[in-house]
């Protein structure tokens, strides 16, 4: 009995065995039949004698026959000799690659290794073809040019990459790194090198014009140095030796060597590699890829599509098809697989999906067995599948409401939520018997499901067991980077803080800051013609074309009526005729701001210099000139005002003067305070979704998000502001100046009459105000912009913010009897003249 006490009882774990309902009730099997598929072999003979001849006769190399039954040795570039018994000096190279963005899945690299002398001439060149070989070692010789090398020079390396799209097989130079040979009195050195591929662009430096003759400088990767790159047919340390290049089409000439694209060898890339390829046949959209015999048994590879696997793309991929019902679909989805076993906690295996904008459903490849999966999204989880035994078969399930597992601080009360741990999941079972829909809930370390009994099972859950970005985060304004794999990953995804979206989590809509970069920009096909654009699109361009006809009409009229001489006579005329201009160049440039995301989402122009001066002046006139006009509004509006209270006292000439005065200042403090913008704005290149985003980075500097911050909403307010209080006194002091003269009348027949006396100062101002306040409650009552998905409430917000600017001559014009006149006059005097 005392021994039975003492014995401890086996621990229980997590088991899914016919406890849980199962979900979905209905799989769809997926026809994975291995025999229907074609069964591909590849023979390969190697005939291999153990004569114990064959290994020492040759020293480091192959023993041939010849015809004569003579033997001869073919040696390994290190050595030679009849019997490869003599060494040459050499550098043994290994190099292991690993890409800096694993989001640059469209593209292979080409590495051209060069070996230098101190006169940075070439001496040697070897060229491998990088595949994201993970964990995979380059071993390469370089040779000097003398089998002896030169003892009192000093020697360097140089690796060049290049990027090779897989579909158009476009060659681009990404970047150098330089490394110099250390102890070279030693005939054979090792030099161990791991690369670190970024997918940013190559920067070009300044240097001496007349030093780099026909190149342009480049920086080194790795290291704070230039050197001098050479344009196509020139080669040396500063590009002043010509050579003749006879590369073949689509290969680029390096110097002396040619830079091959995909299917291609050989020192003038004419060779076709297809003969690698002819006996693997890759299935199901696969692509076959030469593979480097330095480094693996195989001569080539196929690359399958997401679909499929296998060695030659013959196996279909598990799949997951997960609909969305009642749930918002979010822009990214992880998906949590289990598998689990009685003798230890459930094997557990993370997994992500980015969801495209116009996709109302997603499909997973399940990267292991699972009889348990959650999808996760916006810090919630939802029951996905749940069977007691795994599957191997495609499934169909939906993410509803009703599955979602909710978290116990919203379960529990306060008094219980906190709680030891130990003790407050005693209660755990009595969430399951008191809500009998409930599937699934969760705590800081657990995870739990409700069984058939009501019943409440759990087992240990990381919420942070998802791999996160090491020194490669791409992710911006702080969003966490996700991958696959920490040691070997092969994708990635960012997820946003609130108010973030994008692939990137590039853009933002918080406050007032609204980009149409950020709102549409999504919703572009690239390649697409404007016919086969979606509707938001076609809205989009149609409001803007109507937008910016009426305003550029609305303030050529405007122009043509303030500059004419008796509008000038007081300051208000100059504030209009200011706001006419400013509000014209705004009308342009926001028409050009449509035209340029179109150019720029379609890649119908690629030019950098083009697209970098494009991003920075397009959006500081942006910034910049509606600000502008917004001000000088308030300017004209508190001017009116002005001359109200001050009556017969108001002075004509100090008008005009202070009224250029304050132009300019305005002019100068608007300009200032966006002049922040262009500074910290910059191209950035998504290559998972190939599109190139203008943004401005202020990730850097916390006191420049709370400047940005406080800047958009000084502009934003105070014209604001000073619209309502000028409304208010040209009411209020005329209807009261007017009742201490006219007694007879009440307070509010006087109000009614200056009313329609001043109609035409009120309808500036009050519509001025009524925009106001529209996009005030847009941009600070209503939430931020979580996805592109639902763009059409601060869409309309940022065609409000431009009404102002285009319906000058109607706010100014139209409701005043004295600038009609002008307006009449401008246009008879036009005429006569013509």
């Amino acid at each position: 009995m005392r021994s039975e006490l003492c014995t401890p009882t086996k621990r229980k774990y997590f088991s899914v065995r016919n406890y849980f309902v199962q979900y979905p009730n209905v799989l769809t099997r997926s026809s994975l039949n291995s025999s229907s598929l074609s069964k591909i072999f590849l023979n390969k003979q190697i005939e291999n004698e153990n004569s114990m001849f064959l290994h020492w006769h040759c020293n480091y190399g192959v023993l041939v026959y010849s015809f004569g039954e003579n033997f001869y040795c073919f040696c390994s570039p290190a050595y030679y000799g009849d019997r490869c018994q003599y060494q040459n000096d050499f550098i043994g190279l290994i190099l292991t690659v690993r890409r800096k963005s694993i989001r640059d899945h469209l593209f292979l690299f080409r590495i051209m290794i060069i070996l230098l002398d101190q006169n940075m001439t070439s001496i040697y060149r070897e060229q491998i073809l990088y595949v994201s070989d993970c964990e995979k070692r380059y071993q390469i010789y370089l040779l000097y040019r003398n089998r002896l090398k030169l003892n009192y020079q000093n020697y360097s390396v140089r690796l060049d990459i290049y990027s090779i799209h897989r579909f158009d097989n476009t060659i681009h130079f990404r970047t150098s790194f330089y490394y110099t040979i250390p102890f070279t009195f030693l005939p054979v050195n090792r030099l161990l090198i791991s690369l670190n591929i970024s997918d940013e662009q190559p920067q070009m430096t300044f240097g001496d014009k007349f030093s780099c003759q026909n190149g342009k400088y480049y920086q080194y990767e790795n290291l704070n140095k230039t050197y001098c790159r050479c344009n196509t047919g020139w080669f040396g340390k500063f590009c002043h030796l010509r050579h003749e290049c006879n590369c073949s089409p689509q290969s680029i000439c390096a110097e002396l060597s040619c830079v091959c694209p995909l299917g291609k060898f050989g020192p003038l890339c004419y060779f076709p590699e297809k003969l690698t390829c002819k006996n693997i046949v890759c299935q199901h959209g696969g692509t076959c890829i030469p593979r480097d015999q330095r480094i693996l048994e195989k001569d080539s590879q196929c690359v399958c599509t997401e679909e499929f696997e296998g060695q030659f793309c013959e196996k279909r991929r598990m799949r997951i098809i997960v609909s969305f019902d009642n749930v918002p679909i979010p822009s990214s989805l992880l998906v949590h697989y289990f598998i689990s076993r009685e003798s230890r906690n459930p094997d557990r295996l993370t997994s992500f999906k980015r969801i495209s904008l116009y996709e109302n459903m997603v499909i997973l490849y399940p990267p292991m067995f699972y009889n348990l999966a959650f999808a996760q999204f916006e810090n919630n989880y939802y029951l996905i599948f749940l069977n007691s035994i795994s599957t191997r078969q495609d499934v169909k399930t939906t993410i509803i409401g009703s599955n979602k597992c909710p978290n116990i601080e919203d379960i529990f009360d306060h008094q219980i939520f906190q709680f030891h741990p130990l003790k407050r999941i005693k209660y755990y079972q009595l969430i399951c018997q008191q809500n009998h829909r409930l599937k699934c809930f969760f705590d800081e370390t657990q995870l739990c499901l409700c069984t058939k009994d009501n019943l409440a099972d759990c087992f240990d859950f990381n919420h942070n067991g998802i791999s996160l970005c090491d020194e490669n985060n791409v992710c911006q304004n702080n969003g966490k980077c996700y991958v696959n794999d920490l040691k070997c990953p092969t994708k990635s995804l960012c997820v946003c803080q609130q108010c973030y979206h994008g692939t990137l989590c590039q853009f933002t809509t918080s406050g007032s800051v609204l980009s149409l970069d950020s709102i549409i920009g999504y919703h572009i096909q690239s390649y697409v013609q404007f016919s086969k654009q979606y509707f938001i699109i076609k809205l989009s361009t149609g409001i803007t074309i109507v937008m910016a006809t009426t305003g550029i009409l609305s303030n050529v009229f405007a122009i043509m009526t303030f500059s004419r001489e008796r509008v000038l006579e007081l300051g208000c005329g100059f504030y209009l005729l200011s706001s006419s201009i400013a509000s014209l160049s705004t009308m342009i440039i926001f028409v050009y701001k449509l035209l340029s995301l179109f150019v720029t989402q379609m890649e119908l122009i690629t030019n950098d210099s083009y697209l970098n001066v494009n991003c920075k002046m397009t959006n500081f006139l942006l910034k910049f000139l509606p600000t502008t006009v917004e001000w000088l509004n308030a300017c004209v509006a508190s001017e009116r005002a002005l001359s109200i209270l001050l009556g017969i006292h108001f002075n004509k000439i100090k008008s005009k003067f202070w009224s250029k005065f304050t132009i300019g200042i305005v002019i100068l403090i608007n300009i200032t305070s966006a002049l922040h913008d262009p500074l910290n704005r910059r191209l950035l290149k998504d290559t998972e979704e190939q599109r190139i985003w203008c943004i401005a980075d202020y990730s850097y500097s916390s006191w420049l998000n709370v400047y940005n911050a406080a800047v958009n909403i000084i502009h934003f307010i105070v014209p604001f502001v000073i619209n309502c209080l000028s409304a208010c006194i040209i009411i209020t002091v005329t209807a009261r100046n007017r009742s201490v003269i006219r007694t007879n009348q009440t307070y509010r027949e006087h109000l009614t009459e200056q009313f329609q006396r001043h109609k035409h100062l009120l309808i500036s101002s009050s519509v001025l105000v009524i925009l106001g306040i529209s996009r005030l409650i847009i941009s600070y009552f209503s939430g931020c912009m979580k996805s592109a998905r639902n763009p059409w409430l601060f869409l309309a917000a940022y065609f409000i913010s431009f009404v102002p600017p285009m319906l000058t001559f109607p706010i100014f014009i139209i409701p005043s009897k004295s600038y009609r006149t002008e307006f009449y006059a401008s246009i008879k005097y036009r005429h006569t003249t013509s």
